[in-house]
């Protein structure tokens, strides 16, 4: 009985023991990768679209009558649209300080990885709230931060370089295998980008030399079946 109960005590422990801790602020950096994430997961070709677009009516409204009206609709359409492009993210920036309480506040987030829960606190409040690991829908990371997606609440970036507590490299295995979820790797530098890109176009070599293999295997079975029905 007593080693039972001892055992439990360990258990609870256990439980209670934090594997990984990330204390950050919600800084313009971490504000802007946030945003620059956000829309690289959200609208992925939004920028060029609208650049695009705006390139578009500049050259409509070069080829038009001069002086017009219709070619200075043009040209300023298009111009706004080309600088929208680019000023978006810092738009996004902007929305987001205003918003965002523990920016206005400078208050520091702590996030706890527990063996059964994940436990969040800003310095600003007196209690924290729990998570279950279940309630993780999402898991993104790029060069910089992971990013966890809650059911039913915000995206909560995680700097890599904030790790107090446990070992940032592992913590991807970690948090995947509490979770159940995958892990999507979201980067914004191109050469990681075009690595990504290699990457898929290899794995889609492989499954194309795959099938033809067993379209030779197949072909070669008829073609023995065929074969042996005839020497009968």
């Amino acid at each position: 009985a007593l080693s039972s109960a001892a055992s439990d005590v360990y258990k609870r422990q256990e439980k209670m023991t934090v594997k990984y801790r990330v204390k950050t602020k919600h800084t313009k950096e971490l504000l802007k990768e946030f945003v620059k994430f956000s829309f690289r997961v959200n609208h992925p070709k939004t920028t060029l679209r609208l650049f695009v677009i705006g390139v578009g009516f500049l050259i409509i409204g070069i080829g038009m009558e001069r002086g017009s009206l219709a070619m200075w609709m043009c040209l300023v359409i298009g111009i706004l649209l080309c600088i929208f492009a680019f000023a978006r993210h810092h738009i996004g920036v902007m929305q987001l300080k205003g918003n965002d309480e523990i920016y206005q506040n400078d208050w520091e987030v702590d996030t706890s990885f527990l063996d059964g829960e994940i436990r969040i606190k800003n310095s600003g409040e007196t209690k924290g709230f729990s998570k279950s690991y279940k309630e993780v829908a999402a898991l993104y990371m790029d060069e910089n931060n992971y990013y966890i997606g809650i059911e039913g609440d915000n995206l909560y970036p995680l700097p890599r370089k904030c790790f107090v507590e446990g070992k940032q490299e592992e913590f991807e295995n970690f948090i995947k295998k509490k979770t159940g979820q995958k892990m999507m790797y979201v980067p914004f530098r191109m050469k990681n980008k075009f690595a990504i890109i290699r990457e898929n176009m290899k794995a889609k070599e492989a499954e194309h030399d795959l099938k033809l293999e067993e379209k030779k295997k197949n072909g070669s079975c008829c073609e023995a079946d065929e074969k042996s029905s005839e020497e009968q």
